[in-house]
Parts: structure tokens; sequence; C-alpha cells
């Protein structure tokens, strides 16, 4: 995983919060926002997750 590809996963995270969590976004109902976001927050939480799992005790450099 390259820097950009984990700063963009990163952003991704921070999007799919900022849907979920936001209280001014009332366009869309919570239980909606939840069935959009929530799968596509978990699955960027979990590739974050094996980022760091696979290179635990690694020296990164990019």
């Amino acid at each position: 995983m390259t820097l950009s590809e984990l700063i963009e996963l990163k952003e991704d995270i921070n999007v799919c919060k900022l849907m979920l969590f936001k209280e001014e976004i009332t366009t869309i109902p919570q239980e909606t926002r939840f069935k959009i976001w929530l799968p596509k927050l978990e699955s960027a939480q979990e590739k974050l997750s094996n980022f760091i799992l696979e290179n635990e005790g690694k020296d990164i450099i990019f």
C-alpha cells in the first residue's frame, strides 16, 4: 500500500464518520445513512487494520 493509498483510506474513514454521525445532515434519515455508510466505514477500517497488522514491527518507508 502506498502513502497516497493510506491517505485516501484515512480520508474515506473520515468521510464515512462524517456522514454517519454529523447531526447537520438531516436530508437522509439516520437509519438510511447507517445502511449506506456503515459497511463502507467497516471496510475501510478493516483495510487499515490489516495494513497495520501486516506491517507491525516493520520500518515503513514511503
